[in-house]
C-alpha cells in the first residue's frame, strides 16, 4: 500500500514538473514573440527605400565646401552615370527613380523629387558623412541642417528643419535622422524637395558618401510616442534609443511577473536587476563612444593649444546653448528682429536660433577676420535695406565679449554671462 502511494506521489510530482516546464516554455516563447514584435515596431529593420544616392562616384558632388560659389545642377541622366560609376566601385545599387534633379551649392545639396513623396511618421534620413579638420581650425563641433518643402510652397519655412550634430574627427559615420518625428513634419503632405546644408568653414572638409530617404514599413510605434511628447511637452530632441529601452524594460518586468505566477522559485529580482544592468551597459557604451569621438574632435581643432598647454583658449562660447536660446527668447519681444554675430558658417547655431526664436527675423553676420568698422557697416546696411520694407533690426546678440571690439553703436541690455551671451540694443 505504501509502495502504491509512493508511485502515485512520484507520478504526481513528474506531471507537476512537466506542467510547470510547459508553462515556463510558453512564457519564454511568448516573451520571444514580444521581443521580436517590439524590434519590428521600435526599430527601422523593415523599410521601403524612397531614394538612395551613392555619391562616391563623383568627388565634385560629394565634397564640401565647393571650390566656387556657383550652383551646379545635376540632371537625372548625369546622376545615373555618377551612381553607375559608384556601383562599379563598391557594388551598392542606387535608387533615384523619384529624383528629378540635384542642385549643389558651396555648402548645400538640394534634392528635387518628381513625383513628390507623401510624408509619414516613419520617414527617416540616413547620411554617410566624414568631416575632417585639416588645419586645426577652431571648429570642434558642428551640425548639418535638413530642410524640406511642401507642394505649393515657394521657399523653405524656417520651422521646417531638423539638424544633426556631427563629429569633426576625420572618421566616417552614419547619421540617422527621424524626420517623421518632427512636430512640423506634416503627415500625408507632398514633399517636393529636401535640402541638406553643411558647415562652411575654411579648413574643414566634409565628404558625403551616401544619402538615403526611407519610410518604415511597419507601424513606427516609437516615432508616434516621440511625436506625442514633442507636440505636448515642447521637447526638441529625444534620443532614438530611449523609448525602445523603456518599452524593453517593461517587457522584461512583464516576463518576470508572468514567470513568478508560473513558479514561485523564479528569482524575479535577479532577472529585473540583470535586465536593468544590461540596458544601462548598452547605453553606457553608446555615450562613451560619443564622448571619445567628441574628445577627438576637440583635440583635432585645438591641437596647437593643447600641445602648448594653453587650455583656456580651447573653446569659445558656452555649453548650455539651448538654455541660452530660451533665455534670449524671454528677453527679446516676439515682434522685434535681431542680428547675430557669428564666426564662420555655423549651421547649428543658425538653425537653432532661427527655429527657436521664430517668428523673429534673424540676420547673421560672419565676423571672421572683420574689423569693427566693417561689422558696424554691415549692421547699418542691414537696417538700411530693412527700412525700405518698413522693418528694422533693434537687437543684436554677441555670443562672446571678444566679438565686440567697438560698441559705439550698441548699448548692452542683457547678459547671460559676464563674457558670453550678450544682448545689445542697436542705437
Amino acid at each position: 500500500m505504501a509502495g502504491s502511494n509512493n508511485i502515485n506521489k512520484e507520478k504526481y510530482l513528474k506531471n507537476n514538473q512537466k506542467n510547470l516546464l510547459v508553462k515556463e516554455i510558453i512564457v519564454l516563447v511568448l516573451f520571444a514573440v514580444l521581443i521580436t514584435i517590439s524590434i519590428l515596431f521600435l526599430f527601422p529593420v523593415a523599410f521601403k527605400n524612397i531614394f538612395f544616392i551613392n555619391m562616391t562616384g563623383s568627388a565634385d558632388m560629394s565634397n564640401f565646401p565647393s571650390g566656387n560659389n556657383t550652383e551646379v545642377t545635376i540632371s537625372k541622366s548625369k546622376l545615373t552615370a555618377i551612381n553607375n560609376n559608384a556601383e562599379q566601385n563598391n557594388n551598392k545599387i542606387s535608387k533615384i527613380d523619384v529624383i528629378n534633379k540635384i542642385v549643389k551649392g558651396r555648402n548645400y545639396i538640394e534634392i528635387f523629387l518628381a513625383p513628390s513623396t507623401i510624408s509619414g511618421p516613419g520617414n527617416y534620413l540616413k547620411i554617410n558623412l566624414k568631416a575632417k579638420n585639416n588645419d586645426s581650425v577652431d571648429f570642434p563641433a558642428g551640425s548639418i541642417n535638413i530642410k524640406w518643402k511642401y507642394e505649393s510652397e515657394k521657399g523653405y519655412d524656417p520651422l521646417n528643419q531638423e539638424n544633426i550634430q556631427i563629429f569633426v574627427d576625420g572618421l566616417t559615420h552614419n547619421y540617422f535622422n527621424a524626420a517623421g518625428e518632427n512636430k512640423n513634419w506634416k503627415l500625408n503632405k507632398k514633399i517636393t524637395s529636401l535640402m541638406i546644408e553643411v558647415p562652411d568653414v575654411n579648413g574643414v572638409n566634409i565628404n558625403i558618401s551616401e544619402i538615403s530617404f526611407n519610410n518604415r514599413s511597419i507601424f513606427p510605434l516609437d516615432s508616434y510616442i516621440n511625436r506625442f511628447f514633442k507636440d505636448n511637452f515642447n521637447i526638441r530632441e529625444i534620443n532614438r534609443f530611449l523609448i525602445p529601452a523603456y518599452i524593453g524594460l517593461l517587457f522584461i518586468l512583464a516576463m518576470a511577473y508572468l514567470l513568478k505566477l508560473v513558479s514561485k522559485k523564479v528569482m524575479t529580482g535577479k532577472i529585473i536587476f540583470s535586465a536593468a544592468v544590461i540596458i544601462l551597459f548598452i547605453f553606457s557604451i553608446y555615450f562613451f563612444k560619443n564622448e571619445i569621438l567628441n574628445v577627438k574632435s576637440y583635440y583635432d581643432s585645438y591641437r596647437k593649444n593643447i600641445a602648448g598647454g594653453d587650455l583656456k583658449n580651447t573653446y569659445l562660447g558656452f555649453y548650455d546653448f539651448e538654455k541660452f536660446i530660451s533665455w534670449a527668447g524671454s528677453k527679446i519681444p516676439e515682434n522685434e528682429n535681431l542680428i547675430v554675430l557669428i564666426r564662420g558658417e555655423q549651421i547649428y547655431i543658425e538653425s537653432e536660433l532661427a527655429y527657436n526664436l521664430y517668428p523673429r527675423d534673424i540676420k547673421f553676420i560672419n565676423i571672421s577676420k572683420s574689423s569693427p568698422e566693417k561689422i558696424a557697416g554691415e549692421i547699418s546696411k542691414i537696417n538700411s535695406e530693412a527700412a525700405r520694407q518698413n522693418k528694422n533690426y533693434k537687437y543684436l546678440i554677441a555670443l562672446s565679449d571678444e566679438d565686440i571690439k567697438d560698441d559705439k553703436i550698441l548699448k548692452l541690455q542683457y547678459s547671460y554671462r559676464t563674457d558670453a551671451g550678450l544682448i545689445f540694443i542697436i542705437k
